[in-house]
């Protein structure tokens, strides 16, 4: 009996102290939290999306490369879920994601991750936390990064032209 209560024990320790191991996970644990919002765009729904939508110029490129979409929203839940939130969702660069970039101004918090296979970017995590806000977007494609650089050069060589910068 005391194997089976210590081991039950070890099992439910486990659990509270390991992180999200993926995004799904993340995804999953806290789109059932009381007044979380989340949103799902299927690879089915994208593609009649694309059909519909204009696009213009590297736009266009990038969004057919584009395959699903998830969005979380937790602003509407306690200060403590969204602070969970916020430590599992940095230790995903544990876990195979990689820091593209992370903006820290005036307490909010932007970080940018992906996952890479080869030379192609799988999936793209955009965190926003504030101290009353807490969303994360994630972007599932195949999108080269020749293809960001591209569009960033394109983006910057526009705002320069419209005297924007």
């Amino acid at each position: 009996m005391k194997k089976y209560v210590f081991t039950l024990l070890i099992m439910l320790l486990g659990c509270q102290a390991s992180p999200a191991q993926n995004a799904a996970t993340l995804f999953d644990e806290f789109r059932r939290e009381k007044k979380a919002e989340y949103v799902s765009v299927s690879p089915f729904l994208m593609f009649i999306g694309k059909m519909f939508y204009s696009y213009d110029g590297e736009g266009k490129e990038i969004a057919s490369k584009i395959h699903s979409a998830k969005v979380l929203d937790l602003d509407g839940c306690s200060p403590e879920t969204r602070q969970r939130f916020a430590r599992q969702f940095e230790s995903l660069t544990r876990n195979g994601y990689e820091t593209l970039m992370q903006i820290n101004d005036d307490g909010e918090r932007i970080h940018i991750q992906m996952r890479m296979e080869k030379d192609v970017v799988r999936e793209l995590l955009i965190a926003i936390m504030e101290d009353n806000e807490c969303s994360l977007v994630q972007v599932n494609g195949k999108i080269r990064k020749q293809d960001i650089a591209r569009l960033v050069n394109e983006q910057t060589t526009n705002k320069k032209k419209h005297g924007r910068r």
